[in-house]
């Protein structure tokens, strides 16, 4: 005799169906994810060279590597004894002083350069004021941009507006409207 799966007899049976396979889909994706943050690894190479790692790690491990066949040669042989270690660890014991790092997704490890330089902390400098016409009213709604950028912003209901922008010596302000000439501003070191 069949054991038969009851189902709500509101739900038809089709959907009954599909929910259980999106369901074992589910528990596969979750359980392979699970299993790639459990997986050890075991080194003892000497004179390797790095992709020879990766070949070793994949092999352990069943994942795929990618990677820049320039961005690994330029790193020297050496020898890599790393035990029981977790993929994280030994993939950040790996890399080290290389100049490289790595991204996992689902089944594959990514290698890819450091980004060169730091960004440097940008001065910022915030602009801000009221937009009249000439009969002193103010103006909603006119452009304001930094010229040669595409940074800017509009006027308020009350014409005022600010803009918080990296510092430069030769800033100039575009202020644009509809059926008006625009008009350039420069900022002079004002704020």
């Amino acid at each position: 005799m069949k054991k038969e799966r009851k189902c709500f007899r509101v739900i038809p049976r089709w959907l009954c169906h599909l929910l259980l396979s999106v369901k074992i889909v589910l528990v596969s994706v979750s359980f392979s994810f699970a299993q790639q943050n459990t997986d050890r690894v075991n080194l003892d190479m000497k004179n390797a060279s790095l992709s020879e790692v990766f070949d070793e790690i994949k092999r352990q491990t069943k994942l795929s590597f990618m990677f820049s066949n320039d961005d690994v040669k330029h790193v020297q042989r050496k020898d890599y004894v790393i035990k029981n270690a977790t993929l994280d660890a030994a993939l950040k014991q790996c890399l080290e002083g290389t100049g490289l790092e790595y991204e996992l997704t689902s089944n594959q490890v990514v290698i890819i350069r450091k980004a060169a330089v730091k960004a440097e902390k940008i001065e910022r400098v915030t602009l801000s004021g009221v937009v009249k016409d000439q009969k002193g009213e103010t103006l909603p709604g006119v452009t304001v941009m930094i010229k040669g950028t595409t940074l800017g912003g509009t006027t308020d209901i009350d014409g005022k507006y600010a803009l918080t922008v990296p510092l430069s010596k030769d800033m100039v302000l575009v202020f644009s409207f509809v059926r008006m000439e625009p008009q350039e501003v420069a900022s002079k070191g004002q704020s």
